[in-house]
């Protein structure tokens, strides 16, 4: 799932959704993504990708929510990663980034 910060700098997530065969069951919505300081990539290998980093964040937050909303819009942990992007986006990670090599 892709992400836009305050910068319009992209962030992608993976997103893993889990379903009870229930009609009436939340869904549970997982989204993870890996940065070294830049911005969140929804890596296949982060081990490797990131392997010459100094440091390397996950972020990995999960909610659940009626089958029947919009992932995209209405769903705890989306709202949670845009709002994150938007006000704070990584100028933590970035500046702890640059506290560990000094």
């Amino acid at each position: 799932m892709r992400f836009v910060d305050e910068k319009s700098q992209s962030h992608h997530f993976w997103n893993t959704r889990f379903e009870k065969r229930d009609a009436f069951a939340d869904r549970l919505n997982v989204y993870y993504a890996w940065s070294d300081g830049d911005e969140w990539i929804a890596s296949r290998s982060p081990r490797f990708e990131f392997a010459g980093a100094n440091r390397l964040f996950k972020l990995q937050l999960a909610g659940t929510a009626p089958k029947q909303t919009d992932p995209s819009k209405e769903d705890p942990p989306t709202q949670f990663i845009d709002a994150f992007l938007k006000s704070v986006g990584n100028r933590t990670l970035r500046s702890e980034t640059r506290r560990g090599t000094s």
